[in-house]
């Protein structure tokens, strides 16, 4: 991770990967980052906007890529790791705002998901969904079943056969909209039949023609429109 400076202040100390940056419910932003031993580390604002922080101090753990969070209806935040035993595993702030953590990780399994992949995304009625593609290239989700709350019981497949990992977002309309590379090189996508219905969806379906080399940065315009970047392989 490339280090980011706040007032002179550094913010990078044998840290490795790519961070997640989180606002806590105080209004304080709050920094994860994997250090060069593999612990999860976190960095948090002293005042809201201000340019002092608390320093880089260890949440423990042996991970294997970079940590994801985000905060949760009730106001915690949630911080989602891999291990190096191939497992999603996560640690939630015990009140809102506080430094201080669940002693435990705690296990989601997804051992068959590629490491890369995961995406955090959060439903209208507050739960936290989690999506990601396996190593069959199929799409798999799991989710919380009340907000900031437990899970469901295990990894639900979306089916799908997919060359690139996904992307989530929320529709105007409150439903969730999954899309991914497919191996014909095009753009599908699977939605929520629902709002916040996390058990049944559409079925895939395509953007239409062209081949896409890569998905892009997904931005929302200020009337709610979804747009995404996309780079396009050279026909010529």
């Amino acid at each position: 991770m490339r280090h980011a400076e706040f007032g002179g202040d550094q913010l990078h100390d044998h840290r490795t990967g790519t961070g997640s940056i989180v606002r806590n419910a105080d209004g304080r932003l709050v920094m994860f980052s994997r250090g060069t031993n593999n612990a999860l580390y976190q960095n948090i604002q002293a005042t809201v906007g201000g340019s002092t922080w608390s320093g880089w101090t260890s949440l423990s753990g042996s991970l294997a890529g970079d940590p994801i969070a985000i905060r949760n209806a009730d106001g915690r935040v949630q911080v989602f790791v891999f291990g190096t035993d191939g497992a999603l595993w996560y640690k939630i702030q015990a009140t809102p705002g506080s430094a201080t953590w669940s002693t435990n990780y705690v296990g989601l399994g997804g051992n068959t998901l590629r490491k890369t992949s995961l995406v955090v995304q959060m439903n209208t009625d507050g739960r936290v969904e989690l999506f990601g593609r396996g190593t069959n290239n199929a799409i798999w989700h799991r989710y919380q079943t009340t907000p900031g709350g437990s899970w469901n019981a295990d990894w639900v497949s979306l089916n799908g056969q997919l060359a690139g990992d996904p992307t989530v977002i929320l529709n105007p309309d409150g439903r969730l909209d999954v899309y991914a590379r497919a191996f014909d090189g095009k753009i599908w996508h699977i939605t929520q039949v629902s709002p916040s219905v996390s058990t049944t969806w559409s079925a895939w379906a395509s953007l239409g023609s062209g081949s896409i080399a890569s998905m892009g940065s997904r931005a929302e315009s200020v009337t709610g429109r979804m747009h995404r970047r996309f780079r396009q392989e050279n026909a010529g």
